[in-house]
């Protein structure tokens, strides 16, 4: 008779590492593409490698939120392994419970009593496959149809139980009374077109990969409007990760995509309109600051008026994580609406920001959330920063509040285990709020606040890379071009040397900004690499 090894339990941390290893082999993700997915960070690829080795015992509330959410994984599927099991490591091999290997052992034995013991173990791997195989099987019916729940229960009890070939007897005909469904069909034949619309988007065709998706989604609203709603959010997801990295036309694609379920509002579940709002939002304000100009402008607007339809729902069904979300975001709106404008218009905007990120801000507070706090202090720096120097609310001078702001979301980065990103922009932030406190506020010593925001810029790279974020890269040596360039206002001597310094750090931000889509700030630096040129030219002429 079979006898398995001595039992021991397995924690949640390694069966959830072991779940989140096979899904991402499943989905064909490398650990630093879901790295990129789940946190937005590449360089991220040593936590989930950690994760799926066990060495995470106990991964928080919020990494596990991501990861499920990344590989699709359900909450269904994370119950069932939230509770320390017992586990063998044959079991554990083939994936089977131990009452089904006993079950297998039984009928090996009866079956080749004659056979020698060595052809267990394949033996039971063959049967494993065959157990796997038929709960797959279950599994696809229970998803199309839940009208067979009943019998689908009676099915896994033989299964589990070790019952395959009574199970398959009683499968069969469940599948052909399936098969003549028309749901089952349309469900189907989504299935293909949603493949078909990644095949698209893996090839750069985000138009193709709409038309397949629309098609999708337009065909299961006749059978289940729940899943077609679903569907089309997952899908506007997908088409808007894929613009950020690749650029292209599918933040058009996601608002298109998203149009089908604001039309069937009615039908959406609190979750599924906000989570249509969010991603509308969010396609809206990439779009609009990629875009010049009036058009860019009414883009990031409309993005506004999407975060305040969340805001409405949130607060009167009480989701403050959404409500939360949706302040910082429409912030973010009007701290680029008041960037991409000038005079009362320009300060009108940053207000909002800043009262948008206080909103915010309160809410995290309250609920002890390091990450939202850190986010909307650095975020109400920038706003403060860019605001003319009209003190708000009582406050003495908008650039020393910036940098007070920004110096907190630092520390607290410090002293919280939060994502190297979000270090990453907090550095930058700061490093931005000391230069323009030195251009514009009251400080006392211009010269020692522009080092300290290059210091500060140059920390950042250190945590973006290169590599690792190009355009993140891009953007701080922009910043230290600028810096430097003030900076050789302030001095007596070795003008030309800092100048031309600044040149360098344009021209090394220039390359890197126009291969990451980014034109606005391309022509920024464009800009700013003739303007330093004029510099040094008129500099070499008064000598």
């Amino acid at each position: 008779m079979f006898s398995p090894d001595d039992p021991h339990h397995t924690t949640f941390g390694k069966a959830f590492g072991h779940l989140v290893k096979r899904r991402r082999g499943i989905e064909g993700l490398t650990q630093q593409q879901l790295a990129a997915k789940a946190f937005g960070n590449e360089d991220a690829k040593s936590r989930i490698s950690e994760i799926e080795n066990g060495k995470v015992q106990n991964p928080s509330a919020r990494t596990v939120d991501r990861i499920a959410t990344a590989l699709d994984i359900s909450d269904y599927d994370l119950e069932n392994i939230r509770a320390p099991v017992v586990s063998h490591s044959l079991s554990d091999e083939l994936n089977v419970s131990l009452g089904v290997l006993e079950k297998f052992a039984q009928q090996f034995s009866l079956e080749t009593e004659n056979d020698d013991t060595d052809n267990l173990i394949p033996y039971l791997r063959d049967k494993a496959k065959d157990y796997h195989s038929l709960r797959q099987e279950i599994a696809a019916i229970g998803s199309s149809d839940p009208t067979f729940n009943r019998v689908l229960l009676k099915l896994n009890e033989l299964v589990e139980h070790g019952e395959l070939e009574q199970a398959r007897h009683h499968l069969q005909p469940l599948k052909d009374k399936l098969l003549q469904s028309a749901s089952y069909y349309i469900i189907k034949t989504s299935e293909v077109l949603l493949l078909e619309a990644s095949i698209h988007l893996l090839s750069g065709n985000t138009k193709a990969a709409l038309d397949a998706i629309l098609q999708a989604v337009q065909s299961l609203m006749s059978t289940n409007v729940s899943l077609a709603i679903r569907t089309a959010n997952s899908s506007a997801q997908k088409l808007y990760d894929y613009s950020r990295r690749f650029g292209g036309d599918g933040f058009d694609c996601a608002i298109a995509t998203l149009s089908v379920v604001n039309k069937q509002s009615v039908a959406c579940s609190h979750d599924e309109r906000m989570s249509a709002l969010n991603w509308t939002g969010l396609a809206r304000w990439q779009k609009g600051m990629r875009a010049r100009g009036a058009p860019g402008i009414d883009e990031l607007e409309n993005a506004a008026d999407e975060f305040t339809s969340i805001v409405k729902i949130s607060i009167r069904q009480e989701y403050w994580n959404s409500r939360a979300e949706a302040f910082h975001n429409r912030g973010n709106c009007f701290t680029y609406l008041g960037y991409r404008t000038k005079g009362k218009r320009r300060e009108e905007y940053l207000r909002k920001a800043v009262e948008d990120y206080r909103n915010s801000l309160s809410i995290y507070e309250s609920r002890d959330e390091a990450e939202g706090i850190i986010r909307n202090l650095k975020n109400m720096a920038i706003a403060f920063s860019e605001m003319m120097d009209t003190p708000q609310n009582g406050e003495e001078n908008n650039f020393k509040t910036a940098v007070d702001c920004a110096r907190r979301a630092v520390d607290l980065c410090l002293g919280s285990s939060v994502s190297d990103d979000l270090k990453s922009m907090s550095l930058n932030n700061l490093g931005h709020a000391l230069h323009q406190f030195a251009v514009y506020g009251p400080a006392d010593d211009k010269i020692a606040a522009l080092d300290e925001a290059i210091v500060h810029y140059e920390k950042d790279k250190e945590i973006v890379t290169a590599d690792g974020d190009p355009v993140g890269w891009a953007l701080s040596e922009e910043n230290i071009g600028e810096a430097l360039e003030e900076k050789a206002k302030l001095v007596a001597k070795d003008q030309d040397a800092i100048l031309n310094q600044a040149e360098q750090r344009y021209l090394s931000a220039l390359l890197t900004l126009e291969r990451g889509g980014m034109p606005f700030n391309a022509d920024k630096c464009l800009k700013s690499i003739r303007r330093v040129r004029k510099q040094r030219t008129n500099l070499i002429r008064a000598k």
